[in-house]
């Protein structure tokens, strides 16, 4: 690295000194004309040169507003549909399982009462 730091007017510095402690210099930013010292013993510096230009930015959405507005809603609608209570919506869709009309009214839905309501207290 020494080589190439002294081409370009820079050092190479340690950070661990002899007892195996990080050691970090003091950081000074300096003005591009502020002369040869870029550094000493205890401290480096960056030269700031002002060489920073903004041309312009553009931002452009992932997606358009309306079509996230409409996954956003179709993704609601999916998983209300998939909630415990699709059997109603279906219902109220006048649709059973195969997607076929249902004349019968709901009188096929039945509560689910396989297990107990109830668990007894430990005693």
């Amino acid at each position: 690295m020494q080589p190439i730091s002294a081409k370009t007017g820079g050092t190479v510095v340690r950070v661990v000194n002899g007892d195996g402690q990080v050691w970090v210099p003091d950081v000074r930013t300096l003005d591009a004309n502020a002369g040869a010292e870029r550094g000493g013993i205890n401290w480096m510096g960056i030269i700031n040169r002002d060489a920073r230009s903004l041309k312009g930015v553009d931002q452009d959405p992932l997606i358009p507003g309306w079509l996230g507005a409409l996954l956003v809603g179709g993704l609601l609608a999916w998983g209300w549909s998939r909630d415990g209570d699709h059997r109603k919506i279906k219902k109220a869709l006048g649709r059973d399982n195969d997607g076929e009309s249902d004349d019968n009214d709901g009188a096929d839905i039945k509560a689910d009462k396989t297990g107990p309501d109830v668990v007894p207290a430990p005693s």
